[in-house]
């Protein structure tokens, strides 16, 4: 990302909106495909899902270099340590906290309308605030390719 950042300053943002699009969209899909389709690695079958599953693990942290040098450039010098603990603690409160503890509700809700497959769509549920974040970064790339 720094390369590109040195041609263009947008992307320091476009590489976390890329690496948040493509993870949701994986995610999705590793979540949602059939467990039934298997895909055999010699004899050992493997569920195709894990492939997803393996797409989004590689997009799914795109955004936390450039993030976090982001933060490092928008606060002053002796705000950054705080800044740093900030963004740290509420990403690990609400994606460790709060995630499971929602995830777990809404697969209890709904339970009567999708039976076992209810924490699957819990789960994409859960991973959709990620699109208000994607929403935040394209406002603040638009600023700053307009030089704000």
């Amino acid at each position: 990302s720094d390369r590109l950042v040195r041609r263009a300053a947008h992307w320091q943002l476009t590489i976390p909106i890329i690496g948040h699009l493509t993870a949701m969209a994986a995610l999705a899909t590793y979540l949602l495909w059939p467990d039934t389709v298997l895909l055999h690695l010699g004899s050992l079958p493997v569920p195709t899902a894990m492939l997803w599953c393996a797409v989004y693990s590689f997009f799914s942290v795109w955004w936390v270099a450039p993030s976090y040098n982001l933060v490092t450039q928008l606060v002053p010098a002796d705000r950054r340590g705080t800044a740093m603990a900030l963004q740290t603690i509420v990403s690990t409160l609400l994606g460790i906290g709060v995630g499971p503890l929602l995830a777990g509700v809404l697969s209890d809700m709904l339970l009567p309308l999708a039976g076992q497959d209810s924490l699957r769509y819990a789960l994409v549920l859960v991973s959709l605030p990620v699109l208000g974040a994607v929403y935040l970064l394209l406002r603040t790339s638009r600023q700053v390719i307009e030089g704000r």
